[in-house]
C-alpha cells in the first residue's frame, strides 16, 4: 500500500492554451518511485480519446 497525500485541487497556472484545457494533479508521497510506477501503469491501461494527451512528470520543475 502506498501512503500518499492529495492536496487541495487547483487550476493549472495556464488553464487553456489554444482552446486546449489543462489540468494538474499533484500527489505527494514518501515513495515517489512506487507511486510513479503505479500511476504510469494506470494511465497506460486506460483508453483515452484521440484528442487527450496525458503526461506524468515526477519532480516537475516547470509547471507550465
Amino acid at each position: 500500500m502506498i501512503r500518499q497525500e492529495i492536496p487541495d485541487t487547483a487550476p493549472a497556472p495556464i488553464p487553456t492554451i489554444r482552446d486546449n484545457y489543462r489540468f494538474h494533479l499533484f500527489l505527494l508521497t514518501g515513495q515517489p518511485l512506487t507511486l510513479s510506477r503505479v500511476v504510469r501503469e494506470q494511465i497506460v491501461n486506460q483508453e483515452w480519446p484521440e484528442d487527450v494527451r496525458v503526461t506524468v512528470d515526477v519532480d516537475a520543475v516547470n509547471m507550465l
